[in-house]
């Protein structure tokens, strides 16, 4: 911890988003405010199924999401991992493949959250967490403010697969913070398939 977040940690200590306890971002008595978990078929053309925590339009999880993101608290993403993880604990997956950062944006932030939140349910779903295989070939904009074909555009071939993924795979886990249109989950699956066919199932903390 650096003396910046160890300073701030002691003039700002933790408390609940929601009731306002001390020493945890998140209590469990909270969790079902914040949490509606759900799933749906085919969201789109590569992805079989997606499974989400909660709304995003629900303003104490894009509180969450931004604390964990942006304001350097990563454990703000540990109670919505630990539901995300009650919702898919029975699938079976060969991988569990975070969405890239782009090295720039990677230095920028200090961590990949999309990496934090797929290494909690590899450890828990004791599946293989495989980082190696895509990268973000493209330093792209911010989505969150662009339309939905400015959207589609901006990460449009953004990511390149680097290595070949073993023959036996027969399904993947996709791991990201957000989904709104679904852009960027469908350009890394248009990466990953390539020639290959297999089943491939995006997970994230927040639909919008």
């Amino acid at each position: 911890m650096s003396l910046f977040s160890f300073l701030t940690r002691m003039l700002f200590p933790l408390r609940c988003i929601h009731c306002g306890r001390f020493d945890i971002y998140l209590c469990r008595t909270c969790e079902p405010f914040l949490f509606t978990p759900g799933n749906i078929a085919q969201p789109r053309p590569l992805i079989r199924k997606l499974f989400w925590v909660g709304s995003y339009k629900n303003p104490f999880l894009q509180q969450l999401i931004h604390d964990g993101k942006y304001s350097g608290i990563p454990s703000a993403f540990t109670s919505a991992c630990r539901i995300l993880f009650s919702v898919i604990r029975r699938a079976n997956y060969d991988f569990i493949i975070p969405i890239p950062l782009h090295r720039r944006r990677l230095r920028e932030r200090g961590f990949n959250q999309a990496e934090i939140i797929a290494r909690f349910l590899s450890q828990d779903l004791h599946i293989p967490f495989a980082h190696d295989y895509l990268i973000r070939t493209r330093y792209t904009r911010q989505q969150v403010k662009l339309s939905y074909e400015q959207r589609q555009q901006n990460v449009a071939d953004a990511f390149l697969l680097v290595q070949p993924l073993p023959a036996a795979v027969r399904s993947i886990l996709l791991v990201d913070d957000v989904w709104t249109t679904g852009a960027t989950m469908h350009a890394a699956a248009q990466a990953l398939r390539q020639n290959k066919k297999f089943a491939l199932t995006a997970a994230v903390i927040a639909k919008d």
